[in-house]
């Protein structure tokens, strides 16, 4: 059984499977897109299966990550009515199952189960952790800024993944979404290597999870800014 999490983990789980019922099933393949930031929509998405990657484009045409979320989130509820452009742009990770839900469908849902506060606490807090990771982008060294991003997405791993240690991300993908140099990634993905915290080859394989949160955290002994 998956962990619970998210929006799903405040709610009744016999509430969460109705939302889910409530909405169409999508299939989305590895960097599909489930909403582009600056469009608009009626409709939010409750994610069931696999990873997602939120992303906000800035003034210079950056595309940085703000978050990797999962099974148990919600997708797209603070713009749902379409009166406001979506704020970031979701693409999947992994092979992902959204349920697409209308926006006054959901928000009937919400109102009749009185959960338009967890709906609001949710998605206040969703903000408070883009807000942090935006300081983070500013204030944290690149090493701890890898670290935490890929201790992240495999805490995010469904269990039942064959090569659940294995990281769906390029060196050029995290030098972009996190706003560095392919050279600067390069480095710190060798020191994690040289450590033991990631496999050798040439994908992101995870050797030691222990060890990579401690990094994430600063906590390690590979927090050195490589």
């Amino acid at each position: 059984m998956s962990r619970r999490r998210g929006f799903r983990a405040m709610v009744p789980e016999a509430v969460w499977a109705e939302l889910l019922a409530l909405g169409t099933p999508h299939r989305f393949r590895p960097r599909a897109e489930l909403v582009r930031q600056g469009g608009f929509g009626e409709f939010l998405f409750a994610v069931a299966e696999g990873r997602i990657k939120v992303l906000h484009r800035n003034e210079d045409g950056e595309q940085l990550l703000m978050a990797i979320r999962g099974p148990g989130d919600l997708v797209g509820e603070l713009a749902k009515t379409g009166s406001a452009p979506r704020s970031a742009t979701v693409l999947a990770v992994d092979p992902c199952r959204a349920h697409r839900i209308a926006a006054a469908e959901f928000d009937l849902f919400a109102s009749r189960r009185g959960l338009t506060g967890t709906v609001l606490e949710y998605s206040y807090g969703k903000l408070r952790e883009s807000v942090a990771n935006r300081s983070r982008l500013v204030h944290s060294r690149p090493a701890q800024r890898i670290a935490r991003l890929l201790a992240d997405a495999l805490d995010l791993a469904d269990p039942r993944l064959p090569e659940r240690s294995r990281l769906p991300f390029t060196q050029q993908e995290l030098a972009t979404e996190l706003g560095l140099s392919r050279s600067k990634v390069a480095a710190v993905i060798a020191g994690l290597r040289a450590a033991g915290v990631l496999g050798a080859g040439p994908r992101l394989r995870v050797s030691d999870p222990v060890r990579l949160r401690a990094c994430a955290d600063r906590s390690g002994p590979d927090q050195r800014d490589l």
